[in-house]
């Protein structure tokens, strides 16, 4: 038996090693398909992973030319409007970024919504803690991006689609109590409610003995925070003429050389700011955090820059980089008027739909009278320069409504009759515009003598103004609101027959949309070419002047001072009032407007509120759009820190004022503009203001860093400080804004320094007492910009937001239909 099994051990010993063999060699061939498989799946993942790494650098380029486009308009954004669902072409640059290694192409679409949706951006949501735009408003448009990326090596493909949505976010530029568009210098007490921004650095201090200065819910500066000020009684002359910080070769603030003071009381948002603390700690961020839970935030916490849509950055020109001039002031395009097509300064068509000269419902502009003849006292006409006195009567007020806007090839403007007694010379009360008189009030000056508040006087001022600020005289045109109210909003049939011809000409229905723009002539040379406006007295429009390459204030100054700064001419191609109504010459007139009878405005049906905007400095003559109450819709009785809102049954509507710089002026200036001229020797005191002033009104006017010098005034009043509309509620400033106080721009009509023995080289604050002593101003925001009801024609930040990445499955048919949709071709 046991020979005979022994054989069969062996075979069975064959057969399992047969079969371990062919089991052997079945796992080894399943673990090396095995392996060869995973090598191709990794091989596929990884070229995925590529794939998709493509896809989001793809669709991040499509992203920045979209915003190119759109802050330039060169085409791809009103392509997208035209067009929703389009290709983008990427670069030759970013495509090279892209295909490239194992990627072997990139397709990118695009599909435009075309519906905007109004966002409130609420901050109490933890998502939006870091949103730039939290509480407030904004109008946001998306536009949904596409990128399908084939990738390729050793035989094996992959094609990805990765998705990504952009949304568009137009910020109203009224959207803080106080917003700077360069630096920002508090060094007063003032109650501020809102927010406070600035696109500069921000010094916080107050004088020793002032009250506190109490900054609002959140103050945010792209710059550092300083808590300091470089201006000071005693150290006036540490900056250049127009209030600017001097800043290093590194653009920061050059405290190295500039005296600098620290003192006071600051408050942000009810928490005390004590000194030492700002950008300037180590632990900034650390502090400012656990102290000011988000209220005050600088440059460390990624503030972004505000700015007019299409506008580049606000520069200033750097006293240490002689071979350059870095100014720019593109921000003044928005009141600069539409240049025609083939200037050599004009803007692209993104800033060109944003000017308010673009927006206005109606156009006012200063034309050249072709039926003026000059004449003498007596009305016989004369050759003789120094007896004509009808001078005045050469610039014309004429009236226009568009027929063409931008963005429908070139604007074309239609003529309407004015009424009477809408704009011109003002009567000598400065109550009403005088009949038949649309032109421009000649600056007068006559022989008088007196006292007038201890001061001796041998002249007054009987026409126009002298605005001793800038130590110039003015030519002014004055715009009655009472008039354009009764012209918009009556029954036509109750007008006289100048108003009648005028709304047969301009409907109110759709001609007007809240927006006046007055435009000053920007050269004096007529334009022979353009026909002639018949309407009312046949005129022609003066040409447009060039592009300006200097600060004559600034050169003047630089060849005083001890580097020699002579800057180089300016690129930003901004176009502004004629120059011979804004030279430093004190025999030169300047040429302005001005605001009276705005205690209440017209609001004409779905077009709410009412805008004025221009090109020249601007005058408001006494309350504007209020009633001139504090104890009312101020906010200060309450003492809460709450926003503004409307006097009760006055019929307050959101309105806005923007001009190349703003002057408020109190109900008493009739009688005080008479010494206007008195400006040398603290003579102030000569023209007191008559009471608390009240405007509800966002004002939007040229930068001067020093806060307490960016609303102008004319008039003294301190004796208002103890009034009780002002001590009597609590705080220090006799001038409230209701609305937002925000600087676009820098001037373009320089301030004079060589006038009423001054000194040139030093800046105008130390001669405060001579043209405005004691002029604070506090905005309190109001209700309505909290809620979104914004003036008309309102100015727009851009900003731009990318949201999460989104990968499309070919598998899926949504998906499948959605890429079909967009032009995809799928397999």
């Amino acid at each position: 038996m046991r020979l005979s099994t022994q054989p069969s051990r062996r075979g069975s010993a064959i057969l399992v090693v047969l079969i371990l063999s062919t089991a052997i060699a079945v796992i080894a061939g399943t673990v090396l398909n095995s392996t060869l498989t995973e090598k191709r799946m990794n091989l596929r993942n990884s070229l995925r992973t590529e794939a998709l790494r493509a896809a989001e650098v793809g669709l991040e380029l499509a992203f920045a030319e979209y915003v190119n486009d759109v802050e330039t308009n060169s085409g791809l954004y009103a392509a997208a409007i035209a067009n929703p669902k389009q290709e983008i072409t990427l670069s030759s640059r970013g495509k090279n970024m892209v295909v490239r290694n194992n990627i072997k192409s990139i397709e990118i679409r695009s599909e435009f919504v075309p519906l905007p949706v109004r966002r409130f951006i609420d901050g109490k949501d933890p998502a939006n803690d870091d949103d730039p735009l939290k509480n407030k408003y904004v109008i946001e448009t998306n536009i949904n991006l596409y990128a399908k990326v084939v990738a390729e090596r050793s035989g094996q493909d992959v094609e990805v689609f990765l998705a990504k949505t952009m949304a568009i976010r137009d910020a109203p530029l009224f959207s803080h109590a106080i917003f700077f568009n360069d630096d920002l210098l508090f060094h007063r007490n003032f109650d501020i409610v809102g927010d406070v921004h600035t696109n500069g650095d921000l010094e916080l201090d107050t004088h020793n003995g002032d009250n506190p200065l109490k900054l609002g819910n959140m103050t945010t500066a792209v710059g550092d925070l300083y808590r300091l000020t470089t201006v000071d009684s005693s150290n006036m002359g540490n900056r250049l003429s127009t209030g600017d910080n001097r800043i290093n070769l590194k653009g920061k603030l050059d405290l190295d050389n500039m005296n600098y003071h620290s003192g006071g009381t600051v408050y942000s948002n009810g928490i005390l700011v004590n000194k030492g603390v700002d950008s300037r700690m180590n632990n900034w961020m650390e502090v400012s955090q656990s102290m000011f839970n988000g209220s005050l935030m600088d440059a460390s916490y990624g503030v972004p820059v505000f700015k007019p849509v299409g506008a580049e950055d606000a520069q200033k020109d750097n006293i240490y980089t002689p071979g350059v001039n870095e100014m720019n002031n593109s921000g003044y395009s928005l009141i600069e008027p539409l240049l025609p097509t083939g200037h050599s300064a004009i803007k692209n068509d993104a800033i060109r739909e944003g000017k308010m000269a673009a927006k206005a419902g109606l156009l006012l502009r200063l034309e050249a009278n072709q039926t003026w003849t000059p004449r003498d006292q007596y009305g016989n006409y004369t050759t003789n320069p120094n007896k004509i006195v009808n001078d005045n009567e050469y610039f014309v007020v004429k009236g226009y409504k568009y027929k063409t806007r931008v963005g429908s090839g070139t604007p074309q403007l239609e003529a309407v009759p004015l009424p009477d007694r809408l704009i011109g010379v003002a009567n000598p009360n400065i109550t009403s515009v005088n009949s038949g008189q649309p032109y421009a009030e000649k600056f007068k000056e006559e022989s008088a003598s007196g006292k007038r508040n201890g001061h001796s006087y041998s002249s007054k001022i009987t026409g126009g103004l002298e605005d001793t600020r800038t130590g110039r005289s003015m030519d002014l045109v004055t715009m009655d609101i009472a008039r354009l109210k009764e012209v918009l909003e009556k029954d036509v049939s109750s007008l006289d027959s100048s108003a009648k011809d005028f709304r047969n000409s301009f409907n109110t229905n759709s001609d007007w949309n809240g927006v006046v723009y007055v435009e000053f002539p920007t050269s004096t040379k007529v334009d022979t070419s353009a026909s002639a406006n018949t309407t009312d007295i046949s005129s022609k429009p003066f040409q447009y002047g060039s592009a300006e390459k200097d600060i004559p204030e600034l050169a003047s100054q630089y060849s005083t001072e001890s580097w020699k700064h002579t800057p180089k001419p300016r690129t930003d191609n901004i176009v502004p009032i004629a120059e011979e109504f804004r030279t430093l010459n004190t025999s030169d007139t300047g040429l302005g407007l001005q605001v009276i009878n705005g205690g209440k405005l017209p609001s004409v049906g779905a077009n709410e509120g009412l805008t004025i905007a221009t090109n020249t400095s601007m005058y408001v003559v006494d309350h504007f759009n209020s009633d001139g109450n504090f104890k009312t819709g101020t906010g200060l009785s309450k003492n809460d820190g709450s926003n503004a809102d409307a006097d009760s049954g006055h019929g307050e509507v959101p309105a806005a004022l923007m001009a190349d710089s703003v002057t408020l002026l109190s109900g008493a200036w009739a009688d005080n503009r008479q010494y206007s001229h008195m400006g040398y020797g603290s003579q102030s005191s000569t023209r007191k203001a008559n009471e608390p002033l009240e405007v509800s009104a966002c004002i939007a006017s040229a930068d001067y860093s020093v806060y307490e010098f960016f609303v102008r005034s004319l008039e003294n009043w301190q004796h208002l400080l103890s009034h009780s509309d002002v001590g009597g509620l609590g705080h220090k400033n006799p001038i409230v804004v209701k609305g937002s106080l925000v600087s676009f721009w820098d001037s373009e009509i320089p301030l004079m320094k060589n006038v009423y023995g001054r000194d040139k080289t030093k800046p105008v604050d130390k001669y405060w007492n001579e043209f405005a002593s004691h002029a604070f101003t506090t905005p309190r925001f109001h209700q309505f910009l909290a809620d979104g009801r914004f003036p008309p024609g309102t100015p727009t930040a851009r900003f731009y937001d990318l949201r999460e990445y989104d990968v499309m499955h070919p598998a899926d048919k949504t998906d499948v239909t959605l890429l079909s949709g967009v032009g995809f071709k799928m397999n």
